[in-house]
């Protein structure tokens, strides 16, 4: 009879080569996807940012809650809603950009909505329960007027 001891010997050679060769081909593959992962940059176009803004301003000018509408002043071009439970949501145009702030009790989030926005004029207004809105995102003009109803 023979002995497999050699057989053995190899096939465990064999398999610590293969298991050696799958280990390096995923570090590759994972260094190749972390380095891409910071390179990702989401660009979105004027319609979808117009729309991203469009819909956070529906959100709160169509709110139940809400009792204090206005817009900045000058230098600051914004616009400030107020709710009855204290949160106040603000929208800012400043440095090309539009931004939105919620303002809870002590916590404040903001989010960036637009960028590249130009404007010649102020970009929100609110006159007599209406909200005007006027930009123009990424070389494209967009205006809206929205009808407010503050709770009495």
């Amino acid at each position: 009879m023979k002995s497999n001891k050699g057989v053995t010997l190899t096939s465990l050679i064999i398999y610590i080569i293969g298991l050696v060769i799958v280990v390096a081909l995923m570090g590759t593959f994972t260094g190749y996807f972390y380095k891409n992962v910071s390179d990702v940059t989401m660009k979105q176009k004027a319609e979808e940012q117009y729309a991203k803004l469009l819909s956070y301003l529906t959100k709160d000018v169509n709110s139940d809650k809400l009792k204090f509408v206005q817009s900045g002043e000058d230098p600051l071009d914004c616009l400030i809603f107020k709710y009855d439970d204290g949160i106040e949501h603000q929208y800012i145009y400043q440095d090309e950009n539009i931004y939105y702030l919620d303002i809870n009790n002590q916590n404040e989030k903001k989010i960036l909505l637009c960028n590249k926005v130009l404007t010649s004029s102020k970009v929100f207004t609110y006159i007599e329960g209406k909200v005007y809105l006027n930009c123009n995102i990424n070389k494209q003009d967009f205006s809206k007027t929205l009808s407010v109803k503050i709770q009495d």
